[in-house]
């Protein structure tokens, strides 16, 4: 099945809303202007692509959430939207790079063979960090992240809501980031 085919299919009914479909030919626009954008702002191209596609997969997934004024012409209220969507795409990727640069600056210096990859650095930090906090804490952050369930799923393996288990994981993350300031401070 090609791209074409299967953004049609995937969007049948998703990304129609009363009737408009999305530009495309404004999003190839948008394109074109993001990835100028984002080279001359220090990404690689390979990151703004992936941000772009991931933009474009939220605003597909998302579309119903779309509200467009009487005055407004779609094409733009879409357009506008889609702007903040790789905005703050951009934003969650570049403070999850700058606390992979801190924990990468946190690693001792001596002894080490050869620089490690940022994703290597969190799991081994991770795992450590999962002994010294409470069983409950290390279990839900090992399903959720390790093992990558979803909240839905963690939330039926631990009997509860998605709200709740969604809780859960915020709260096991701020047991490690409480590991994390004993072991190194």
């Amino acid at each position: 099945m090609s791209f074409d085919a299967y953004i049609e299919a995937s969007t049948e009914g998703k990304g129609k809303r009363k009737g408009r479909s999305i530009p495309w030919a404004a999003v190839e626009r948008v394109r074109a202007l993001w990835l100028r954008r984002a080279l001359s702002g220090g990404l690689c191209r390979e990151d703004a692509e992936d941000l772009f596609q991931d933009s474009l997969l939220a605003a597909l997934e998302g579309m119903d959430r779309l509200r467009v004024a009487e005055t407004q012409d779609p094409d733009d209220a879409f357009l506008a939207w889609f702007w903040g969507i790789l905005r703050h795409k951009r934003v969650s990727h570049q403070r999850r790079r700058k606390r992979l640069e801190r924990l990468l600056a946190l690693q001792p210096k001596g002894g080490e063979p050869a620089r490690a990859e940022p994703e290597a650095v969190c799991v081994r930090l991770s795992l450590g960090l999962f002994e010294q906090s409470s069983p409950e804490a290390a279990q839900v952050l090992r399903r959720r992240f390790l093992e990558g369930r979803q909240l839905s799923e963690l939330a039926d393996e631990l009997g509860v809501s998605v709200p709740t288990a969604c809780r859960r994981v915020y709260a096991a993350l701020a047991e490690i980031r409480s590991c994390v300031e004993r072991v190194y401070t």
